[in-house]
């Protein structure tokens, strides 16, 4: 990833690497796992998932009358996951998530 951003990316993936490079001044946070960040454009640097724009999209109050198995906490894995979705769904990738339910 780092190579990827200094725009120096391996051979085998320069035919995929396409435009003009765009200097990325903000570095990936030392120690960190990519999976715990969003880079956000607009900003221009990389962000926790709680703090980013899809985190803000999530609602905040709790409707009284919502039912009990209709009600989504935003954590990282919920904010992640509904921002991978909608970008699949944007763009027509078939998707099937999997796994237990939280609780």
């Amino acid at each position: 990833l780092r190579r990827l951003l200094a725009n120096d990316p391996p051979p085998d993936l320069k035919p995929w690497v396409t435009g003009q490079p765009v200097k990325v001044t903000t570095q990936f946070p030392e120690g960190k796992l990519v999976y715990d960040f969003l880079f956000d454009k607009d900003r221009g640097k990389w962000v926790p998932w709680l703090d980013s724009a899809a985190a803000a999209a999530s609602p905040s109050a709790l409707d009284p009358e919502a039912e009990y198995s209709t009600i989504i906490v935003p954590t990282v894995d919920t904010v992640r996951y509904s921002y991978l979705l909608d970008r699949l769904v944007t763009h027509r990738m078939h998707t099937l998530f999997v796994g237990p339910t939280g609780t």
